[in-house]
């Protein structure tokens, strides 16, 4: 096993644990948000602007299918990804894939505090963001809960990489 996809939410921590889980294994990150667009030549904020989610979802679903080539990476998709196309299964198929699920409270606070990032949450109120988290959950919560490992914490700490490290030799035994 030598790629760990990393899942959740908008603003559950995916970049962040991303580069400490990459770090901490010496292994390369790949943000999925960062390749898209470089793959579209705009910024994320700005496909979705312009082109649209289904576009987007194309662009992203290009950029997760190239990360097949590498190897000891840690690739921290963007939030709807499992839920797009056949995303989770191939996430499965290719690697680790780990869900991030920290509490609703303090993903509510992190995308309040940092709005101009997150092109699905244009200039909402913490009600409206809750509400939206609300139908995110709803609507792919059922390929979040198919990754092989759920973190339900705000961060990560020693035995989150305790556990990845566990899940990575188990994998690694049975190849």
């Amino acid at each position: 096993m030598n790629k760990i996809y990393v899942t959740g939410l908008p603003g559950s921590g995916k970049t962040h644990t991303g580069r400490l889980l990459a770090t901490r294994l010496g292994w390369d990150f790949i943000d999925l948000d960062a390749e898209v667009a470089k793959l579209a030549g705009k910024p994320v904020a700005r496909i979705f602007a312009e082109d649209g989610e289904t576009i987007f979802r194309e662009w992203e679903q290009k950029a997760l299918h190239a990360t097949q080539a590498d190897y000891e990476c840690v690739i921290s998709c963007g939030g709807g990804t499992p839920a797009w196309f056949d995303n989770m299964d191939w996430m499965e198929k290719h690697g680790l894939t780990i869900f991030l699920n920290p509490h609703i409270d303090q993903i509510v606070r992190r995308l309040i505090e940092n709005p101009e990032s997150r092109p699905l949450f244009p200039e909402l109120n913490e009600v409206a963001v809750r509400q939206k988290l609300s139908e995110f959950v709803e609507n792919r919560g059922e390929y979040y809960s198919r990754a092989k490992m759920v973190w339900n914490r705000d961060e990560p700490n020693d035995n989150f990489y305790f556990a990845v490290n566990q899940l990575l030799s188990l994998y690694s035994a049975r190849l």
